[in-house]
């Protein structure tokens, strides 16, 4: 069940006169959503205060301060094909970190990827040749 929901079942039960320990109690028997009463107190007093639709805020930003421009992008890509420089010393020329450089480079594919080792396919085991005397028994020196 959604939160707004939940909300609206309180604002129902409130205004059935119920105290607001009990309609935490009966919430969280129908919904089993355990709601403490200060935020109970929150959504009355938020309710109260002006016209509120029982949804939460959008928590994303409103303004993105350093958003990469084109002419900035564009102005990586020339050093770029002109020098062929990186990340890190392109950005002592640009007013933008070397993180916002390489995903400018990656962005326009003027990067290369990292290649790739290539794996040992067959392992062969080694092993030591022992001297005679040690390790190999002859037995036909020896008395029945």
């Amino acid at each position: 069940m959604k939160k707004y929901e939940i909300r609206k079942e309180y604002f129902k039960l409130r205004s059935k006169g119920h105290s607001n320990n009990q309609c935490r109690r009966i919430i969280f028997a129908k919904y089993n959503f355990e709601v403490n009463i200060r935020t109970l107190r929150r959504w009355t007093q938020k309710l109260n205060k002006d016209d509120w639709d029982l949804c939460d805020k959008s928590k994303r930003p409103k303004k993105i301060y350093r958003k990469i421009t084109d002419e900035i992008e564009e102005k990586v890509i020339s050093i770029r094909n002109k020098t062929g420089w990186g990340e890190n010393k392109i950005s002592d020329f640009v007013n933008v970190s070397s993180w916002s450089v390489n995903k400018i480079l990656n962005k326009n594919r003027l990067i290369d990827s990292p290649k790739q080792r290539k794996k040992r396919i067959k392992y062969i085991r080694f092993q030591r040749e022992h001297p005679n005397s040690l390790w190999q028994i002859d037995h036909s020196d020896q008395k029945v």
